[in-house]
């Protein structure tokens, strides 16, 4: 929270020279968003897109803000928008969102086909390119395939790059995947050197949601479910609010049954309402100009 402190001061400083600079909206955006404050986090990259229509980071953070608070709305309206304005993402990036939105929505499959729909030509992406053709497998259940894409991204990186893709969730999905062909030695040794790659980490120093959502993931793996609850309550107390994820990942399976875990998302689900009424009254003054 220090390391935020600083930051958001640092915002205030630059904005206070050059109000016209987006990089600062989109330091303060971000810093709210992984605080779970998105109805705030919407208002800083609108005010980077105010100064820079075009801004990529900006866009990015609203859709995933949006999409969070089940704002459909207006994430419709963002697509919209980098319809209108087609140099803004890439091809691959507008899938990436579009999975993103397929999956809060519950749509499964359509994530899945989305996802599957994301090439790289670049040598240079191979690693990338078999961590996306793994979850595929993952989601599809296909966890041989699974384990094979992402066991290559390990070869292809190294196992730090791995436990930091996608901010844990490719060394979870490899774990469990593990477990799913009784494979457990494994899944061990992986959740063991997760762990202490987190214990060591700046997310742990720094009390980011990911920090406790991953160590949640990795007990839940391990069956300790008081443990999990526990670290699922750290992950939103510092912010996490990612409640779509609930309904189609893995390890939600077990912990859903518990009445304390519905308690908790609960009123996760009732913070994101009262956000999206917020935001709700927050006319887009952009998207009018595109259309």
């Amino acid at each position: 929270i220090g390391e935020e402190g600083k930051a958001m001061g640092l915002f205030s400083q630059i904005i206070g020279k050059d109000p016209y600079y987006p990089g600062a909206y989109n330091l303060a955006g971000d810093i709210l968003q992984s605080r779970g404050r998105l109805d705030e986090s919407i208002d800083m990259y609108q005010r980077a897109l105010q100064v820079d229509s075009v801004n990529k980071v900006a866009l990015k953070g609203l859709f995933v803000a949006n999409m969070d608070m089940f704002n459909f709305t207006s994430t419709d309206q963002w697509f919209t928008y980098v319809k209108n304005n087609p140099s803004i993402l890439s091809t691959n990036e507008i899938l990436m969102m579009k999975a993103r939105y397929a999956a809060v929505q519950g749509k499964i499959e359509q994530g899945i086909e989305h996802l599957g729909n994301i090439t790289f030509d670049d040598k240079e992406m191979k690693g990338q390119s078999n961590f996306i053709k793994g979850e595929v497998a993952f989601y599809q259940k296909k966890y041989a395939e699974a384990v094979n894409l992402l066991t290559q991204v390990i070869d292809d990186e190294n196992i730090n790059s791995f436990y930091r893709l996608s901010d844990g969730q490719a060394v979870i999905h490899l774990s469990y995947a593990y477990q799913q062909l009784e494979q457990f030695d494994k899944a061990d040794e992986l959740l063991i050197g997760f762990e202490n790659y987190l214990q060591n980490s700046v997310s742990k120093k720094a009390n980011r949601a990911s920090f406790y959502y991953n160590m949640m993931s990795i007990n839940a793996l391990k069956e300790q479910e008081g443990l999990a609850l526990n670290y699922l309550q750290g992950a939103i107390d510092s912010g996490w609010v990612e409640t779509w994820r609930v309904d189609f990942e893995p390890i939600f399976i077990k912990l859903k049954k518990a009445q304390r875990f519905g308690q908790m998302i609960g009123g996760v689900i009732a913070k994101l309402e009262n956000m999206k009424a917020n935001s709700d009254t927050n006319v887009s003054f952009l998207l009018v100009d595109s259309e």
